[in-house]
């Protein structure tokens, strides 16, 4: 345990020496841990708060890519977070469903229909995908609007492509200002496994073709390059989103006078780097053979200029592929 690294209060990651981790009490941290040695994040709960220990967070989408981190990273930051998600009960359908905000202080809205690339550009998919997450919009914002309470939209960097995705999350985008909400893009997350099918993300089927057969194909050349986010990083970066400019009288369950940003931000990893690239990393670590796709890539735009202030990823992407192929040799989900 001596590589254990700590999660503060303000959303750094720093190193944690074996003294440092002898001395802290159980009681002002919890572990959320990777399975391996040099993967476990510790997460600080000694210094003051800026929420109270009573906030609420509801979690709109739990069950996704996402979601399922940012409920266990919540949780250890001291917050009681209630899970929602049509996977988890088909009644919580955020299409129709009609929400209980009472006991809310905080939401994030993470819901939507997505997947990876395969599915994300299918002509087939097109239409179900607008359908679907304009149903989503229409009943949902209106009522977080009405609620009153501080709200987050996740979005992503393909947001205002020309297909049913990058449409639709631009309409969220714009909607959301509109409504009083706050909105960060996300860009290329990863730090699952995921089942392999037409909705899986590229660095989950690489590890898996890499561990199972021992080969690498991609769809394309593999030129095109992304900014991977793992999927700690993502939680601690939403979390700052929505706590972003707000003093600690704003916190909690605050009055719906607050400091209201505008300004959609990026939550990107600091890595410009290729797909092809990310797949010789994990032959290198897997003994497994890299072949190039025939495919024409997708070169969407990797530079990032709307950083969200004081936010930088702190695990490279090296290390988070670690974590992966780990867990995924241990049977165990992410």
């Amino acid at each position: 345990m001596a590589n254990i690294r700590k999660v503060s209060m303000n959303g750094s990651i720093r190193p944690l020496s074996r003294n440092s981790i002898k001395k802290t009490s159980r009681n002002t941290c919890c572990l959320m841990d990777y399975g391996m040695i040099g993967a476990q994040f510790m997460i600080d709960l000694s210094a003051p708060l800026r929420w109270s220990m009573t906030t609420t967070s509801l979690v709109l989408g739990s069950s996704g890519l996402v979601g399922h981190c940012l409920c266990r990273y919540l949780e250890e930051r001291g917050k009681r977070v209630i899970p929602y998600d049509i996977r988890r009960d088909p009644g919580e359908d955020l299409r129709s469903a009609i929400l209980d905000m009472n006991q809310v202080d905080e939401v994030y809205l993470l819901a939507w229909d997505v997947g990876g690339s395969r599915y994300l550009y299918r002509k087939d998919t097109q239409e179900g995908q607008i359908e679907w997450n304009l149903r989503l919009l229409v009943n949902t914002l209106p009522q977080l609007k009405e609620s009153g309470k501080r709200w987050l939209f996740t979005s992503s960097q393909m947001s205002g492509e020309s297909n049913a995705y990058g449409l639709t999350k631009s309409i969220g985008e714009y909607w959301t200002k509109l409504a009083g909400g706050r909105t960060v893009r996300l860009w290329n997350v990863y730090g699952d496994i995921e089942e392999e099918n037409d909705r899986s993300h590229v660095m989950s089927d690489m590890i898996r073709n890499a561990l199972n057969s021992g080969e690498i194909h991609l769809l394309t050349d593999g030129k095109e390059r992304r900014r991977f986010t793992f999927e700690l990083d993502v939680c601690r970066g939403l979390e700052m989103a929505l706590l972003y400019g707000r003093s600690a009288g704003s916190c909690g369950r605050a009055p719906a006078a607050r400091r209201k940003i505008d300004k959609i931000y990026d939550l990107a990893g600091s890595q410009n780097i290729s797909v092809i690239e990310v797949a010789e990393i994990i032959a290198g670590m897997t003994g497994a053979e890299v072949y190039p796709g025939t495919g024409i890539s997708n070169w969407a735009d990797s530079s990032v200029s709307d950083m969200l202030p004081r936010f930088a990823s702190q695990i490279g992407i090296e290390e988070g592929l670690e974590i992966m192929i780990e867990r995924y040799r241990e049977g165990l989900p992410i």
